[in-house]
């Protein structure tokens, strides 16, 4: 069975406007410069700030660890090592968070333990069952080839204000994440602040997102395979009271990434098919060339019944309407540098 979410939301309008910069920040206080948010032209400019080189953990097998650095001063390149953050500066004190995801390999896709068979959720007295779609099998080797930023966090309602000058959220808090927005909409949100930042900013691929989730893990989770532990890094059907929570409050991922697990939806670039994983190319994918819909990724708190396979970091979805979806963003590593 495929399940489609439709329904309709509040809306309510804001306006408000904003030039970006950007801002690498360092791992001590002594290490961070003040960025010059805006030259004498009006345009904005962009200032490095470095990072101790013996604060730095460096692997060989394009994961990191954490030992000696905190997750937010990494920077990413494209030898499995991580640095610094970037910083969006929206202005007005608002600022967009991104974590440097280096190059590497994955195994994309469920594995055989957890593809097949029915889940069952026992909520209110009543027992539902849900049959676990084939959508991310077979499972396959994924090469991603360069490094990347990814939003730390979801794109938040005051994120989003800043930029576009409205809201459509149906679940209202500067600090929540933003949600009832359509694809093409977060769409124009990304190209708007490509334009101001002069950085390449976009939806990830379906391949970077599931690599970014998994942060070197091949568990079902990236915490692991235990279900029961999901609403320690995860807003599910079963704690969120359905309603979206301010981001950041679950446990991130080894990377750093916060709600990869629940709370929304999470557009991606990619057109949707369900056979694509069979005929996928092997680097850097991005999809089908055509489609109907556009694929979604991380599960949302806000439906009650929503069984815990459904926010694995291999699986899929699709949705006819926004409701119920929301997007993060990420900023090219080889664009314009800081």
């Amino acid at each position: 069975m495929k399940w489609m979410f439709v329904g309709s939301s509040r809306r309510r309008i804001m306006i408000a406007c904003g030039l970006v910069a950007v801002v690498a920040i360092g791992v001590h206080a002594q290490d961070r410069h003040t960025a010059v948010r805006m030259n004498g032209s009006g345009s904005p400019e962009f200032v490095a700030v470095g990072v101790h080189e013996q604060d730095r953990q460096t692997t060989d097998n394009g994961q990191q660890g954490t030992k000696g650095v905190h997750e937010q001063d990494r920077q990413a390149t494209d030898n499995g090592q991580r640095g610094t953050n970037l910083v969006l500066d929206l202005g007005g004190g608002i600022t967009l968070e991104l974590v440097p995801i280096p190059s590497g390999k994955f195994m994309m896709g469920s594995t055989p333990v957890e593809k097949g068979g029915e889940e069952k959720v026992s909520t209110g007295g009543a027992q539902y069952t849900f049959g676990k779609e084939a959508w991310d099998v077979p499972q396959h080797d994924v090469t991603i080839s360069k490094s990347y930023y990814m939003g730390k966090f979801l794109v938040t309602q005051e994120q989003y204000e800043k930029v576009m000058g409205k809201n459509p959220s149906s679940f209202n808090g500067p600090k929540n994440p933003v949600d009832s927005v359509s694809w093409d909409d977060a769409v124009a949100f990304c190209r708007q602040i490509s334009t101001q930042s002069g950085r390449t900013v976009r939806l990830p691929t379906e391949a970077e997102w599931e690599y970014a989730c998994r942060a070197g893990t091949t568990t079902a989770y990236y915490f692991g395979n235990d279900s029961s532990k999901l609403g320690d890094y995860a807003w599910t059907g079963q704690n969120s009271e359905e309603t979206t929570h301010p981001v950041g409050e679950k446990k991130p991922n080894a990377w750093g990434l916060f709600d990869m697990h629940g709370q929304l939806w999470e557009w991606c670039a990619d057109w949707f098919d369900e056979e694509y994983y069979a005929k996928s190319t092997a680097v850097d994918p991005k999809g089908p060339e055509t489609g109907e819909q556009r694929v979604l990724r991380g599960g949302a708190s806000w439906f009650w019944m929503m069984p815990a396979s459904w926010y694995r970091s291999a699986s899929r979805m699709v949705n006819k309407s926004p409701d119920m979806v929301g997007f993060r963003v990420v900023v090219e590593a080889s664009s314009k540098s800081p």
